[in-house]
């Protein structure tokens, strides 16, 4: 898994000291490899729908993926000790597939 976040900062000064720093995430992507392929569940994803007598997923160009939330936890060794790292993105929508062999990605984005 790879993610590429990017934060708008900014720094507040009075009389001369820093007084207050703000950070909110800005936009990012997330690149994951997907265990199970099940069309249904992609199709939910992407905004698309099913058809109940084929099963076939059909794809609009209006078709709008929704928000899903996204966790996971990254184990650490730090000073000889496991540690443990949660990182969690409430708010991605998931981009359509690519070729074959592709992961595709998740973005977090503002809406």
């Amino acid at each position: 898994m790879q993610s590429n976040a990017r934060f708008s900062r900014g720094d507040f000064f009075c009389d001369d000291a820093l007084k207050e720093q703000v950070s909110m995430f800005k936009s990012g992507t997330l690149t994951a490899g997907i265990d199970e392929d099940d069309d249904a569940i992609f199709a939910e994803l992407l905004g698309k729908t099913v058809d109940e007598e084929t099963g076939v997923v059909v794809s609009n160009v209006n078709d709008v993926p929704i928000y899903v939330g996204f966790g996971h936890i990254v184990p650490k060794m730090i000073n000889g000790a496991k540690k443990y790292k949660v990182e969690f993105f409430p708010k991605m929508v998931r981009s359509a597939p690519r070729p074959v062999g592709d992961a595709g990605a998740l973005t977090n984005r503002k809406k």
